[in-house]
């Protein structure tokens, strides 16, 4: 389903753009590969987003045990920072809020290109499911030596399937489950509930979570940060149909969809193993 997609970033264990085309996103220092410590919550640390060849802006994003945190850059706390393609290079920031003591934390980083670009917009649809980049690590602060406790209600799927492929692909279609490309445009009033359509997984190991942006920011589905599927069959995808509340103020908003592997695992995963959606806007009135 998603395999024919054609990759246009490279990954964050890379030190240089890979084409004249690329771009690049990595955040550091890494103790060992997936693994980010920290003396204290607020030190510092660094990203770095490269990009070659187009001019484009680039959002990035963090959260902790997935859910959004904000970030601490330039002196001001921000959900998202954007990165003008002009402006690439290295970035210091903190975390704008204090984890739970004592535990090792779930810390995911996602940048995602040409976010300053609209779906709607554009002629040539969908875009590449690969306009993000994204990174897993174990956050590790101070001599914190135990994995922090998730929430772990498993959701109840509709429908198992067998696929060729692995991923996740978001739409709004209601009247059966069908893995479509969404709509470009999808219109809905200001803090409604809105039905999303699933279809996730196709792993070897198929546990796995989903979650949701709007705007670059996460949103709620079915009142919880994300959605869980646990020990569904390998290479299985997992479908059907979840509420997300729409943001509160009116405008028009990106909507993408991620899954990530094995999310409670004891060990930080790269981002060959973590995959989002096909793009759509939101049109919030």
């Amino acid at each position: 389903m998603l395999a024919a997609v054609v990759l246009c970033g490279c990954g964050g264990n890379e030190e240089t753009v890979s084409d004249t085309t690329g771009y690049y996103f990595s955040v550091f220092p890494e103790e060992k590969p997936g693994e980010i410590r920290l003396s204290s919550w607020d030190d510092e640390f660094n990203f770095q987003v490269e990009s070659a060849g187009d001019d484009r802006e680039f959002a990035v994003s963090f959260f902790c045990d997935y859910e959004q945190i904000p970030m601490e850059i330039n002196g001001s706390v921000c959900q998202t920072f954007y990165v003008d393609g002009n402006d690439s290079g290295e970035y210091s920031f903190s975390l704008g809020r204090e984890p739970e003591e004592g535990q090792i934390h779930k810390l995911t980083a996602i940048m995602t290109a040409y976010s300053d670009v609209l779906t709607a917009d554009q002629d040539d649809v969908p875009f590449s499911t690969k306009d993000s980049i994204i990174l897993n690590f174990d956050l590790i602060i101070g001599d914190a030596k135990d994995m922090t406790t998730f929430s772990h209600k498993a959701e109840t799927e509709e429908e198992l399937y067998d696929t060729q492929g692995s991923g996740i692909v978001i739409n709004t279609f209601t009247d059966e489950i069908a893995s479509k490309v969404p709509q470009k445009e999808v219109h809905v009033n200001a803090g409604e509930e809105l039905t999303l359509q699933y279809h996730a997984g196709g792993y070897t190991e198929n546990d796995f979570l989903i979650f949701v942006t709007a705007g670059y920011e996460q949103m709620r589905l079915n009142g919880e940060n994300y959605l869980y599927f646990e020990h569904l069959p390998s290479r299985k995808m997992a479908a059907g149909f979840c509420q997300m509340s729409t943001p509160d103020t009116p405008g028009r908003y990106e909507v993408m969809g991620y899954v990530i592997p094995d999310p409670f695992s004891d060990s930080g995963v790269s981002d060959e193993h973590a995959d989002e959606s096909y793009r759509f806007t939101l049109v919030v009135e």
